[in-house]
Protein backbone atom coordinates (compact mmCIF):
# COMPACT_ATOMS: atom_id res chain seq x y z
CA UNK A 1 0.00 0.00 0.00
CA UNK A 2 1.13 3.26 -0.45
CA UNK A 3 2.61 5.83 2.23
CA UNK A 4 0.19 8.22 4.04
CA UNK A 5 0.76 11.58 6.34
CA UNK A 6 -1.69 11.53 9.83
CA UNK A 7 -3.52 13.69 7.36
CA UNK A 8 -4.23 11.12 5.04
CA UNK A 9 -4.77 8.48 7.48
CA UNK A 10 -8.33 6.86 6.53
CA UNK A 11 -10.76 5.55 9.45
CA UNK A 12 -9.16 1.72 8.83
CA UNK A 13 -5.65 3.24 8.57
CA UNK A 14 -5.96 4.64 11.68
CA UNK A 15 -7.73 1.59 13.15
CA UNK A 16 -4.63 -0.88 12.20
CA UNK A 17 -2.12 1.21 13.30
CA UNK A 18 -3.53 1.53 16.35
CA UNK A 19 -3.42 -2.49 16.32
CA UNK A 20 0.51 -2.11 14.61
CA UNK A 21 0.86 -0.20 18.16
CA UNK A 22 -0.30 -2.67 20.24
CA UNK A 23 1.49 -5.45 18.57
CA UNK A 24 4.53 -3.46 18.91
CA UNK A 25 3.64 -4.18 22.26
CA UNK A 26 4.32 -7.39 22.41
CA UNK A 27 8.39 -6.93 21.90
CA UNK A 28 8.84 -4.81 25.25
CA UNK A 29 10.22 -6.96 28.08
CA UNK A 30 7.62 -8.62 30.25
CA UNK A 31 5.36 -9.23 27.88
CA UNK A 32 6.90 -11.93 25.71
CA UNK A 33 3.99 -14.42 26.35
CA UNK A 34 1.10 -12.37 25.58
CA UNK A 35 -0.70 -12.34 22.42
CA UNK A 36 -2.95 -10.85 20.66
CA UNK A 37 -6.33 -11.62 18.76
CA UNK A 38 -7.33 -9.36 15.66
CA UNK A 39 -10.82 -8.94 14.48
CA UNK A 40 -12.20 -12.15 15.60
CA UNK A 41 -16.15 -13.03 15.15
CA UNK A 42 -16.23 -14.64 18.66
CA UNK A 43 -14.87 -11.43 19.93
CA UNK A 44 -17.91 -9.60 19.52
CA UNK A 45 -18.01 -5.71 18.98
CA UNK A 46 -14.63 -5.33 20.43
CA UNK A 47 -12.66 -7.30 18.00
CA UNK A 48 -10.51 -5.11 16.38
CA UNK A 49 -7.58 -5.95 18.65
CA UNK A 50 -8.01 -8.45 22.13
CA UNK A 51 -4.82 -8.00 23.87
CA UNK A 52 -4.35 -11.45 25.87
CA UNK A 53 -1.54 -11.08 28.69
CA UNK A 54 -0.12 -14.52 29.89
CA UNK A 55 -2.01 -16.53 32.57
CA UNK A 56 0.73 -16.19 35.35
CA UNK A 57 0.56 -12.06 35.30
CA UNK A 58 -3.17 -12.77 36.09
CA UNK A 59 -4.51 -9.93 34.75
CA UNK A 60 -8.23 -9.01 32.60
CA UNK A 61 -8.11 -9.72 28.82
CA UNK A 62 -8.94 -6.06 27.13
CA UNK A 63 -11.17 -5.86 24.22
CA UNK A 64 -10.71 -2.92 21.95
CA UNK A 65 -13.18 -1.09 20.05
CA UNK A 66 -10.98 1.51 18.08
CA UNK A 67 -12.94 3.96 15.68
CA UNK A 68 -11.05 6.45 13.56
CA UNK A 69 -13.20 9.51 12.33
CA UNK A 70 -12.16 12.16 9.75
CA UNK A 71 -14.35 14.78 10.58
CA UNK A 72 -13.65 16.81 14.01
CA UNK A 73 -16.50 18.42 14.17
CA UNK A 74 -18.23 16.31 17.02
CA UNK A 75 -17.25 14.27 20.17
CA UNK A 76 -18.56 11.42 22.11
CA UNK A 77 -21.09 11.66 24.69
CA UNK A 78 -23.50 10.13 26.55
CA UNK A 79 -26.45 10.80 24.33
CA UNK A 80 -24.50 9.06 21.00
CA UNK A 81 -23.04 6.41 23.17
CA UNK A 82 -26.76 5.21 23.83
CA UNK A 83 -28.05 6.16 20.64
CA UNK A 84 -28.82 3.37 17.92
CA UNK A 85 -29.70 5.97 15.29
CA UNK A 86 -30.04 3.68 12.23
CA UNK A 87 -28.64 0.59 14.20
CA UNK A 88 -30.20 -2.37 15.92
CA UNK A 89 -28.04 -1.23 18.98
CA UNK A 90 -26.22 2.03 19.80
CA UNK A 91 -22.60 1.42 20.51
CA UNK A 92 -22.81 1.40 24.21
CA UNK A 93 -25.29 -1.67 24.05
CA UNK A 94 -22.96 -3.47 21.70
CA UNK A 95 -19.84 -3.36 24.31
CA UNK A 96 -22.26 -4.05 26.98
CA UNK A 97 -23.02 -7.43 24.95
CA UNK A 98 -19.61 -7.82 24.12
CA UNK A 99 -18.93 -7.64 27.92
CA UNK A 100 -21.81 -10.45 29.36
CA UNK A 101 -20.32 -12.78 25.89
CA UNK A 102 -16.87 -12.84 26.80
CA UNK A 103 -16.46 -12.89 30.28
CA UNK A 104 -17.23 -16.21 31.14
CA UNK A 105 -14.34 -16.85 28.78
CA UNK A 106 -11.81 -14.41 30.73
CA UNK A 107 -10.35 -16.36 34.10
CA UNK A 108 -9.09 -12.43 35.15
CA UNK A 109 -11.93 -10.12 33.85
CA UNK A 110 -12.41 -8.26 30.95
CA UNK A 111 -11.96 -4.96 30.20
CA UNK A 112 -13.70 -3.21 27.47
CA UNK A 113 -12.36 -0.18 25.72
CA UNK A 114 -13.33 2.16 22.99
CA UNK A 115 -10.33 3.97 21.65
CA UNK A 116 -10.45 7.24 19.30
CA UNK A 117 -9.18 10.04 17.69
CA UNK A 118 -12.50 11.92 18.84
CA UNK A 119 -12.53 13.84 21.97
CA UNK A 120 -15.39 13.65 24.49
CA UNK A 121 -18.19 16.72 23.77
CA UNK A 122 -17.84 19.68 26.41
CA UNK A 123 -19.97 19.39 29.14
CA UNK A 124 -20.63 16.12 28.82
CA UNK A 125 -21.81 14.36 31.97
CA UNK A 126 -20.36 10.84 31.21
CA UNK A 127 -16.79 12.11 29.93
CA UNK A 128 -16.69 14.24 33.41
CA UNK A 129 -16.72 10.79 35.31
CA UNK A 130 -14.18 9.63 33.30
CA UNK A 131 -10.72 9.89 35.14
CA UNK A 132 -7.78 10.45 32.18
CA UNK A 133 -5.53 10.11 34.34
CA UNK A 134 -6.30 5.90 35.40
CA UNK A 135 -6.54 4.57 32.04
CA UNK A 136 -9.95 5.84 31.12
CA UNK A 137 -11.76 4.44 34.00
CA UNK A 138 -14.83 5.87 35.44
CA UNK A 139 -14.16 7.62 38.80
CA UNK A 140 -14.64 6.41 42.20
CA UNK A 141 -17.84 8.52 43.13
CA UNK A 142 -19.84 6.89 40.06
CA UNK A 143 -19.68 3.26 42.47
CA UNK A 144 -20.04 5.12 45.79
CA UNK A 145 -23.56 3.79 48.15
CA UNK A 146 -24.91 7.09 47.90
CA UNK A 147 -23.84 8.74 44.43
CA UNK A 148 -24.18 12.55 43.56
CA UNK A 149 -27.54 13.90 42.01
CA UNK A 150 -25.52 14.16 38.48
CA UNK A 151 -23.98 10.18 38.61
CA UNK A 152 -27.36 8.95 39.62
CA UNK A 153 -29.17 10.77 36.78
CA UNK A 154 -26.23 9.33 34.17
CA UNK A 155 -26.58 5.50 36.17
CA UNK A 156 -30.63 6.35 35.63
CA UNK A 157 -30.57 7.12 31.83
CA UNK A 158 -27.82 3.91 31.32
CA UNK A 159 -29.91 1.62 33.27
CA UNK A 160 -32.91 2.63 30.97
CA UNK A 161 -30.41 2.67 27.65
CA UNK A 162 -28.98 -0.82 28.53
CA UNK A 163 -32.09 -2.55 30.10
CA UNK A 164 -30.13 -3.83 32.88
CA UNK A 165 -30.20 -3.51 36.62
CA UNK A 166 -27.85 -1.46 38.91
CA UNK A 167 -25.89 -4.37 39.67
CA UNK A 168 -25.43 -5.44 35.95
CA UNK A 169 -24.59 -1.97 35.41
CA UNK A 170 -21.56 -1.67 38.09
CA UNK A 171 -19.78 -4.90 36.96
CA UNK A 172 -20.38 -3.72 33.58
CA UNK A 173 -19.04 -0.03 34.08
CA UNK A 174 -15.93 -1.49 36.15
CA UNK A 175 -14.72 -2.68 33.31
CA UNK A 176 -15.41 0.03 30.65
CA UNK A 177 -12.18 2.38 29.52
CA UNK A 178 -12.53 5.51 27.11
CA UNK A 179 -9.14 6.08 25.41
CA UNK A 180 -10.69 9.32 23.79
CA UNK A 181 -9.16 12.08 21.79
CA UNK A 182 -5.89 9.66 20.50
CA UNK A 183 -5.11 11.90 17.20
CA UNK A 184 -3.65 10.04 14.55
CA UNK A 185 -0.30 12.38 15.65
CA UNK A 186 -0.29 11.34 18.79
CA UNK A 187 -0.52 7.69 17.28
CA UNK A 188 1.86 8.31 15.06
CA UNK A 189 4.62 9.14 17.53
CA UNK A 190 3.50 6.50 19.71
CA UNK A 191 4.53 4.19 16.45
CA UNK A 192 7.33 5.93 15.70
CA UNK A 193 9.20 5.57 19.16
CA UNK A 194 8.17 1.68 19.10
CA UNK A 195 9.59 1.03 15.85
CA UNK A 196 12.85 2.61 16.40
CA UNK A 197 13.20 1.08 19.78
CA UNK A 198 12.63 -2.29 17.80
CA UNK A 199 15.24 -1.30 14.90
CA UNK A 200 12.53 -1.10 12.62
CA UNK A 201 12.46 1.33 9.22
CA UNK A 202 10.67 4.43 10.64
CA UNK A 203 8.85 7.29 8.83
CA UNK A 204 5.96 7.07 6.61
CA UNK A 205 6.84 3.89 5.04
CA UNK A 206 7.80 1.95 7.96
CA UNK A 207 4.04 3.20 9.01
CA UNK A 208 2.32 1.81 6.06
CA UNK A 209 4.11 -1.75 6.15
CA UNK A 210 2.98 -1.66 9.90
CA UNK A 211 -0.46 -1.51 8.65
CA UNK A 212 0.06 -4.04 5.97
CA UNK A 213 0.66 -6.37 8.14
CA UNK A 214 -1.73 -6.10 10.09
CA UNK A 215 -3.90 -6.30 7.28
CA UNK A 216 -2.42 -9.20 6.27
CA UNK A 217 -2.89 -11.23 9.55
CA UNK A 218 -6.89 -10.35 9.20
CA UNK A 219 -6.42 -11.39 5.84
CA UNK A 220 -5.30 -14.49 6.75
CA UNK A 221 -7.45 -15.17 9.91
CA UNK A 222 -4.81 -15.87 12.15
CA UNK A 223 -5.97 -17.17 15.39
CA UNK A 224 -2.99 -16.08 17.32
CA UNK A 225 -0.52 -13.07 17.08
CA UNK A 226 2.38 -13.38 19.58
CA UNK A 227 5.78 -11.92 19.78
CA UNK A 228 7.08 -14.14 17.01
CA UNK A 229 4.42 -13.13 14.54
CA UNK A 230 5.20 -9.59 14.70
CA UNK A 231 8.96 -10.54 14.72
CA UNK A 232 7.86 -12.81 11.45
CA UNK A 233 5.52 -9.97 9.69
CA UNK A 234 8.40 -7.18 10.34
CA UNK A 235 10.98 -9.60 8.57
CA UNK A 236 9.08 -10.46 5.83
CA UNK A 237 7.84 -6.94 5.07
CA UNK A 238 11.52 -5.82 5.37
CA UNK A 239 10.95 -3.55 8.70
CA UNK A 240 14.07 -4.24 9.85
CA UNK A 241 16.52 -1.61 9.62
CA UNK A 242 19.16 -2.44 6.61
CA UNK A 243 23.06 -2.36 7.05
CA UNK A 244 24.89 0.38 4.62
CA UNK A 245 25.32 -2.99 2.50
CA UNK A 246 21.61 -3.99 2.38
CA UNK A 247 19.74 -0.50 2.01
CA UNK A 248 22.81 0.23 -1.11
CA UNK A 249 20.83 -3.30 -2.39
CA UNK A 250 18.64 -3.42 -5.49
CA UNK A 251 15.57 -6.10 -4.22
CA UNK A 252 14.06 -8.11 -6.93
CA UNK A 253 10.83 -10.10 -5.86
CA UNK A 254 10.97 -13.18 -7.44
CA UNK A 255 7.51 -15.41 -7.25
CA UNK A 256 6.59 -18.85 -8.66
CA UNK A 257 4.45 -19.23 -5.65
CA UNK A 258 2.11 -16.38 -4.44
CA UNK A 259 3.72 -14.57 -1.14
CA UNK A 260 1.67 -11.82 -0.12
CA UNK A 261 4.00 -11.49 2.91
CA UNK A 262 6.57 -9.53 0.41
CA UNK A 263 4.87 -6.34 0.36
CA UNK A 264 5.46 -3.72 -2.37
CA UNK A 265 8.67 -2.56 -1.87
CA UNK A 266 10.93 -4.10 -4.60
CA UNK A 267 12.99 -2.30 -7.52
CA UNK A 268 12.14 -5.59 -9.40
CA UNK A 269 9.26 -7.59 -9.54
CA UNK A 270 8.53 -11.13 -11.46
CA UNK A 271 5.29 -12.29 -10.27
CA UNK A 272 5.29 -15.48 -12.23
CA UNK A 273 2.92 -17.21 -10.33
CA UNK A 274 -0.15 -17.24 -12.55
CA UNK A 275 1.96 -19.36 -14.77
CA UNK A 276 2.32 -21.99 -12.48
CA UNK A 277 -0.57 -21.93 -10.35
CA UNK A 278 -0.11 -24.68 -7.40
CA UNK A 279 1.87 -26.79 -9.98
CA UNK A 280 5.46 -27.39 -10.48
CA UNK A 281 5.26 -27.13 -14.02
CA UNK A 282 5.13 -24.45 -16.32
CA UNK A 283 4.97 -25.40 -20.43
CA UNK A 284 8.81 -24.86 -22.19
CA UNK A 285 7.36 -22.54 -24.48
CA UNK A 286 6.57 -20.73 -21.49
CA UNK A 287 10.01 -20.45 -20.69
CA UNK A 288 11.64 -19.67 -23.64
CA UNK A 289 8.82 -17.25 -24.60
CA UNK A 290 8.35 -15.24 -21.82
CA UNK A 291 10.34 -16.22 -18.34
CA UNK A 292 14.15 -16.10 -19.89
CA UNK A 293 13.85 -13.62 -22.04
CA UNK A 294 12.30 -11.35 -19.19
CA UNK A 295 15.02 -12.35 -16.72
CA UNK A 296 17.57 -11.35 -19.52
CA UNK A 297 16.09 -8.39 -20.41
CA UNK A 298 16.22 -7.45 -16.52
CA UNK A 299 19.95 -8.02 -16.22
CA UNK A 300 20.80 -6.03 -19.37
CA UNK A 301 19.14 -3.40 -18.41
CA UNK A 302 20.62 -3.50 -14.40
CA UNK A 303 23.74 -3.08 -15.63
CA UNK A 304 23.39 -0.40 -17.56
CA UNK A 305 21.43 2.14 -15.80
CA UNK A 306 22.04 0.95 -11.89
CA UNK A 307 24.99 1.68 -10.03
CA UNK A 308 24.26 -0.77 -7.45
CA UNK A 309 25.88 -3.89 -7.62
CA UNK A 310 24.05 -6.02 -4.81
CA UNK A 311 20.87 -7.74 -5.37
CA UNK A 312 18.38 -9.00 -3.01
CA UNK A 313 16.65 -11.97 -4.28
CA UNK A 314 13.29 -12.58 -2.57
CA UNK A 315 10.41 -14.40 -2.54
CA UNK A 316 8.96 -18.07 -3.05
CA UNK A 317 10.23 -19.90 -6.54
CA UNK A 318 10.90 -22.71 -8.59
CA UNK A 319 14.09 -24.06 -8.08
CA UNK A 320 14.43 -23.48 -12.39
CA UNK A 321 13.48 -20.21 -11.80
CA UNK A 322 15.94 -19.67 -8.89
CA UNK A 323 18.61 -21.15 -10.99
CA UNK A 324 17.78 -18.35 -14.13
CA UNK A 325 18.01 -15.47 -11.86
CA UNK A 326 21.02 -16.94 -10.13
CA UNK A 327 22.67 -17.55 -13.99
CA UNK A 328 21.43 -13.76 -15.45
CA UNK A 329 22.97 -12.29 -12.35
CA UNK A 330 26.62 -14.48 -12.33
CA UNK A 331 29.55 -14.01 -10.90
CA UNK A 332 31.14 -12.95 -14.13
CA UNK A 333 28.88 -9.60 -14.46
CA UNK A 334 29.76 -8.03 -10.73
CA UNK A 335 26.75 -8.39 -8.72
CA UNK A 336 26.63 -9.75 -5.45
CA UNK A 337 23.08 -12.34 -4.53
CA UNK A 338 21.63 -12.15 -1.39
CA UNK A 339 18.60 -14.80 -1.47
CA UNK A 340 16.12 -15.68 0.86
CA UNK A 341 16.17 -19.12 1.96
CA UNK A 342 13.44 -19.78 4.45
CA UNK A 343 14.36 -17.25 7.54
CA UNK A 344 17.49 -16.55 6.61
CA UNK A 345 19.68 -14.99 4.02
CA UNK A 346 22.43 -16.66 2.53
CA UNK A 347 24.98 -14.43 0.36
CA UNK A 348 27.53 -15.21 -2.81
CA UNK A 349 30.90 -14.88 -2.29
CA UNK A 350 34.39 -15.69 -3.93
CA UNK A 351 36.08 -18.73 -2.01
CA UNK A 352 39.41 -19.36 -1.40
CA UNK A 353 39.34 -22.99 -0.37
CA UNK A 354 37.51 -25.76 -2.01
CA UNK A 355 36.49 -28.02 -0.42
CA UNK A 356 34.12 -31.08 -1.80
CA UNK A 357 30.61 -30.90 0.30
CA UNK A 358 29.03 -33.72 -1.96
CA UNK A 359 29.37 -37.11 -3.01
CA UNK A 360 29.51 -38.25 -6.45
CA UNK A 361 27.92 -41.42 -7.85
CA UNK A 362 28.18 -42.65 -10.80
CA UNK A 363 24.22 -44.25 -11.99
CA UNK A 364 25.59 -45.12 -15.92
CA UNK A 365 28.42 -44.72 -18.16
CA UNK A 366 28.57 -45.29 -21.53
CA UNK A 367 32.03 -45.13 -24.03
CA UNK A 368 30.35 -42.71 -26.63
CA UNK A 369 27.91 -40.42 -24.70
CA UNK A 370 26.06 -38.40 -26.29
CA UNK A 371 24.60 -36.77 -23.13
CA UNK A 372 25.40 -35.61 -19.53
CA UNK A 373 22.97 -36.23 -17.22
CA UNK A 374 23.30 -34.90 -13.62
CA UNK A 375 20.77 -35.48 -10.63
CA UNK A 376 21.93 -33.25 -7.39
CA UNK A 377 20.08 -34.32 -4.40
CA UNK A 378 19.88 -32.20 -1.19
CA UNK A 379 16.98 -33.24 0.57
CA UNK A 380 16.05 -36.09 -1.34
CA UNK A 381 17.36 -38.77 -3.86
CA UNK A 382 16.56 -37.55 -7.70
CA UNK A 383 18.32 -40.67 -9.04
CA UNK A 384 14.98 -43.16 -9.69
CA UNK A 385 12.84 -39.95 -10.79
CA UNK A 386 15.50 -39.21 -13.22
CA UNK A 387 16.89 -42.62 -14.24
CA UNK A 388 12.69 -43.06 -15.36
CA UNK A 389 12.70 -39.82 -17.34
CA UNK A 390 15.53 -40.83 -18.89
CA UNK A 391 14.48 -43.80 -20.33
CA UNK A 392 11.19 -42.76 -21.30
CA UNK A 393 12.36 -39.78 -23.62
CA UNK A 394 15.16 -41.94 -25.09
CA UNK A 395 18.06 -40.20 -23.61
CA UNK A 396 21.28 -42.27 -24.11
CA UNK A 397 23.57 -43.68 -24.45
CA UNK A 398 24.68 -41.49 -21.54
CA UNK A 399 26.95 -40.98 -18.83
CA UNK A 400 24.54 -40.17 -15.39
CA UNK A 401 26.05 -38.64 -12.09
CA UNK A 402 24.21 -38.12 -9.23
CA UNK A 403 25.40 -35.72 -6.49
CA UNK A 404 24.59 -36.47 -2.78
CA UNK A 405 25.35 -35.17 0.48
CA UNK A 406 28.36 -36.89 2.43
CA UNK A 407 25.99 -37.49 5.54
CA UNK A 408 23.13 -37.97 3.96
CA UNK A 409 19.76 -36.74 2.11
CA UNK A 410 18.90 -34.25 5.31
CA UNK A 411 16.82 -30.65 4.70
CA UNK A 412 19.71 -29.30 7.22
CA UNK A 413 22.10 -31.42 5.25
CA UNK A 414 23.31 -28.01 3.84
CA UNK A 415 24.00 -25.63 6.35
CA UNK A 416 24.33 -21.94 5.49
CA UNK A 417 25.93 -20.11 2.68
CA UNK A 418 29.16 -20.95 3.09
CA UNK A 419 28.40 -24.90 2.45
CA UNK A 420 25.89 -23.71 -0.11
CA UNK A 421 28.72 -22.04 -2.33
CA UNK A 422 30.68 -25.14 -2.07
CA UNK A 423 28.24 -27.27 -3.19
CA UNK A 424 27.64 -24.77 -6.17
CA UNK A 425 31.45 -24.69 -6.76
CA UNK A 426 31.83 -28.76 -6.71
CA UNK A 427 28.30 -29.58 -8.99
CA UNK A 428 28.92 -26.64 -11.64
CA UNK A 429 32.62 -26.86 -11.77
CA UNK A 430 32.19 -31.02 -12.14
CA UNK A 431 29.68 -30.48 -14.75
CA UNK A 432 32.21 -28.10 -16.84
CA UNK A 433 34.65 -30.48 -16.49
CA UNK A 434 32.68 -33.48 -17.57
CA UNK A 435 31.27 -31.75 -20.80
CA UNK A 436 34.35 -30.80 -22.14
CA UNK A 437 36.64 -34.16 -21.23
CA UNK A 438 33.30 -36.08 -22.42
CA UNK A 439 32.33 -33.82 -25.63
CA UNK A 440 28.96 -33.91 -24.48
CA UNK A 441 26.14 -32.99 -27.01
CA UNK A 442 23.54 -32.12 -24.47
CA UNK A 443 23.61 -31.53 -20.72
CA UNK A 444 20.67 -32.33 -18.47
CA UNK A 445 20.93 -30.86 -14.42
CA UNK A 446 17.86 -31.93 -12.26
CA UNK A 447 18.16 -30.41 -8.97
CA UNK A 448 16.09 -31.72 -5.58
CA UNK A 449 17.97 -28.62 -3.72
CA UNK A 450 17.22 -25.74 -1.39
CA UNK A 451 15.92 -22.75 -3.58
CA UNK A 452 18.87 -20.61 -3.08
CA UNK A 453 21.43 -22.73 -3.43
CA UNK A 454 19.53 -23.42 -7.23
CA UNK A 455 20.18 -19.58 -7.22
CA UNK A 456 24.09 -20.34 -6.08
CA UNK A 457 24.34 -23.05 -8.91
CA UNK A 458 23.35 -20.60 -11.76
CA UNK A 459 25.60 -18.04 -10.19
CA UNK A 460 28.40 -20.26 -11.01
CA UNK A 461 26.94 -21.71 -14.67
CA UNK A 462 29.67 -19.85 -16.70
CA UNK A 463 31.39 -21.43 -19.91
CA UNK A 464 29.38 -24.43 -19.27
CA UNK A 465 27.58 -24.41 -22.78
CA UNK A 466 23.51 -24.98 -22.64
CA UNK A 467 22.63 -26.85 -19.82
CA UNK A 468 18.76 -28.09 -20.11
CA UNK A 469 16.67 -27.75 -16.23
CA UNK A 470 14.36 -29.32 -15.09
CA UNK A 471 11.17 -29.69 -12.22
CA UNK A 472 9.33 -32.25 -10.32
CA UNK A 473 6.09 -31.96 -10.04
CA UNK A 474 5.46 -34.09 -7.46
CA UNK A 475 5.48 -37.66 -9.51
CA UNK A 476 8.56 -37.14 -11.92
CA UNK A 477 10.65 -34.62 -13.74
CA UNK A 478 9.74 -32.08 -16.82
CA UNK A 479 11.37 -30.14 -18.92
CA UNK A 480 11.89 -25.88 -18.07
CA UNK A 481 14.19 -23.43 -19.31
CA UNK A 482 17.51 -23.78 -20.99
CA UNK A 483 20.20 -22.38 -19.33
CA UNK A 484 22.30 -20.76 -21.94
CA UNK A 485 25.86 -21.45 -19.83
Amino acid sequence: MGTRSSSRLKGDDYQHLVTWSTALGLLEPGNELDHLRVEQVDDCAADDVVYVPDAGRRQPTSFRQVKGHVDYRRGYSLASLVDPGEQKQSLLQKLAHTFESVSPSCPFGAEIALVSNWPWANDDPLGSLIDAFDGGRLKAEVFAKSPGSRVAKVKRELTSRLQIDDARLDVFLRSLRFNLGHSPNSAIQVVEAQMAAAKMMGGEAGRSLGIAIVRDWIKKKLPKVDRQAVLDGATQFGLFDKSPEDRSALEIHLQTYKDDALGNRADLRFDWYPLFGNSSYSDEGVWERELVPEMTDAQLLVSAVSPRRTIRILGRFHLSAGALAGYAFRHTTGFTLHVQQREETWTTRELVEQRAALSEELVAQCEKPTHLVIGCGIMQNPTPAVTAYCNAHGIGPRHHVNFRPLAGYSHKAVVGADNAMEVAYQVVGRLRDLRQSLQAEKVHLFLAVPQALAVFIGYRMNKCGPVQMYEFDSQRYRPSCILPG
